[in-house]
């Protein structure tokens, strides 16, 4: 949908001018659809760290597992600590902090111009 609300006049006026088709991908659609390609980079980062079930059923060696499934695994533990646990998930959580900190103004951007018609 970022790509579709891009106007064909721009492009068309690029095309005038004389610019390439490399040209025109790089230096006028790609920064117009930045904000909508950072929102997709952090909304896939997040679904593809917290997830849980993929690791669960393709990795069989326990050194291997990822951040989530050590924590269920860690929790099954008849000696849990949830300080231990509670400390896990929010280290966990510093990643996709420093995620959406490099992708806030995009994200915002995104959203403010998602109701914009050009």
């Amino acid at each position: 949908n970022t790509f579709q609300n891009i106007p064909f006049e721009f492009t068309e006026a690029a095309y005038i001018d004389g610019a390439g088709h490399p040209r025109i991908f790089g230096q006028l659609i790609l920064p117009l659809a930045k904000p909508g390609l950072m929102t997709l980079l952090l909304l896939d980062f997040t679904w593809v760290w917290n997830d849980y079930m993929n690791p669960l059923i393709f990795i069989s060696n326990e050194k291997l597992f990822t951040l989530t499934v050590g924590l269920q695994r860690f929790q099954e533990d008849a000696s849990t600590s949830y300080a231990l646990i509670m400390a896990g998930a929010t280290i966990s959580l510093i990643p996709i902090l420093l995620i959406f900190i490099f992708t806030q103004k995009f994200f915002i951007e995104s959203f403010a111009s998602a109701g914009i018609k050009g």
